[in-house]
């Protein structure tokens, strides 16, 4: 008697939380929506967006946000609509009780600015997506540009050379020194890579974007051993293309 009493106990609980899941859920569905909230990640000091960019852009497709229930609101499509902007990386669209639209967004950051091969210029992210240049920051990236082709997709990482610059600035990023050091890329004819430093005035040959971080040891070597010896003016082109060694032409 007393185990049925506590099944019975048990399943009336669960209906009343049921019913009272259903009851908010009903009343929300109902509410108005008041206003939108925007939260915008930064990952650095670069600001691309602002609130009221994200909100002008919204009101483009869906002007009438505000004044609408809860239960009308597209949120999936808000969400697919927000991520089709070029500097928004990610969004979450999340409704709550008191009528509020909270938009949480994380902002694109570049990895470096393109110049390609028709002069178009453009900045692209870690994972090889077309940013515009921005008239309210610009971001000091190394930049990219020579035999780079000019392509009509944003999705840039479908593309070979695109993929080694996205590569290659990753490696330069994670290098303390070369971070520091190189703010040029420069891509010739046979697609292989040139990097111009900000100290000293040569040409330093990188070849194809494999074995990265092996040549950037071999550059530090020369820099620790070669500099002190010879000065930073002796040669023109330090050349690290070749397996364990550094070919320098005056």
């Amino acid at each position: 008697m007393k185990k049925g009493l506590k099944i019975l106990i048990a399943v009336l609980a669960v209906v009343l939380i049921l019913g009272v899941l259903f009851f908010i859920n009903k009343k929300q569905d109902n509410t108005v929506c008041q206003k939108v909230s925007l939260d915008i990640k930064y990952p650095a000091a670069d600001t691309f967006l602002v609130a009221s960019d994200v909100k002008e852009y919204l009101h483009i497709k869906f002007p009438q946000i505000e004044g609408t229930t809860i239960a009308n609101l597209k949120i999936s499509e808000i969400e697919r609509y927000l991520d089709l902007h070029p500097y928004i990386a990610d969004a979450e669209v999340y409704t709550s009780f008191n009528g509020t639209l909270s938009v949480t967004i994380k902002q694109r950051q570049p990895v470096v600015r393109i110049v390609d091969y028709t002069n178009n210029q453009f900045y692209m992210d870690a994972q090889g997506m077309r940013m515009p240049l921005s008239n309210k920051t610009v971001s000091y990236v190394p930049i990219a540009s020579g035999y780079i082709a000019s392509v009509a997709s944003d999705t840039l990482r479908k593309y070979k050379v695109y993929q080694d610059i996205v590569q290659l600035t990753k490696a330069i990023d994670a290098d303390l020194l070369m971070k520091n050091q190189i703010d040029q890329i420069y891509v010739n004819s046979k697609q292989e890579f040139e990097l111009i430093p900000k100290v000293g005035n040569q040409l330093i040959v990188l070849g194809k974007a494999e074995d990265i971080e092996k040549k950037f040891d071999k550059l530090k070597i020369y820099y620790e051993q070669g500099i002190p010896k010879v000065g930073w003016t002796a040669y023109r082109t330090i050349n690290l293309k070749f397996e364990n060694q550094i070919v320098c032409t005056k």
